[in-house]
């Protein structure tokens, strides 16, 4: 209506808009590396787990974590195959994706540095004017330790060499000394934690063990 306050302005139609907000949300979702399958690992999914011995407490920190209501940087949930560890991580990382960040960056351990073992043949990165179609090592190094958030699934399952080792131990100290939040998963038991994990266990400032037990929770009947 001319004369009417918003006469002569452009507005997007509904439809454009809820096209732009879902790509925005997609774009958000590849850069979290969250497949679409990890969508349904969220707090409201772990409500019958929560029957079981020590997982109220368990939910009820990581929901807290996830609204930024900790001290602690540094989370390990630790606990056998099945007892829903990765759950409860991604349920973290979905939870901001969906309220809004600091967005977490998910990675398995042994993914991850084939990841960065990827990048070997790459090197050294392309000269002025030439394109570069792929991430150099310290691109790859820089996406994962400079992230707010950064989720790393089953640590200890990887193959152990004399750099993987070494490459987990300086990833993981630099987010520690930075006091970077970081939610680690592994079914190690505390006797295989490894010098580097089990020292840095014992600065409750900074780590929150969480040991998680109870039948698999994947299987009816597991809670």
């Amino acid at each position: 209506e001319v004369g009417a306050p918003d006469f002569g302005k452009v507005f997007r139609c509904r439809c454009r808009k809820a096209e732009d907000e879902k790509a925005s949300r997609d774009a958000l979702r590849r850069w979290c590396a969250l497949p679409a399958a990890m969508e349904r690992c969220t707090f409201e999914a772990l409500e019958r787990r929560r029957a079981v011995v020590g997982w109220d407490a368990a939910v009820e920190f990581c929901r807290r974590y996830a609204l930024g209501e900790t001290s602690e940087p540094f989370v390990l949930l630790a606990g056998p195959n099945g007892t829903g560890k990765t759950h409860l991580g991604l349920a973290i990382l979905n939870w901001r994706l969906l309220h809004g960040g600091p967005y977490g960056r998910y990675t398995n351990t042994a993914r991850w540095l084939k990841e960065l073992q990827a990048t070997f043949a790459r090197q050294p990165r392309p000269a002025e004017g030439e394109s570069a179609t792929e991430l150099t090592y310290e691109e790859v190094w820089a996406s994962y330790t400079q992230a707010p958030l950064v989720m790393l699934d089953d640590l200890g399952m990887e193959k152990t060499t004399e750099w993987t080792g070494p490459t987990l131990s300086e990833f993981l100290d630099q987010r520690y000394r930075e006091e970077r939040a970081t939610i680690i998963t592994t079914n190690l038991t505390r006797n295989s934690f490894g010098p580097w994990l089990d020292s840095r266990l014992r600065e409750r400032r900074l780590v929150k063990a969480i040991l998680l037990d109870g039948p698999d929770y994947r299987l009816k009947g597991g809670a």
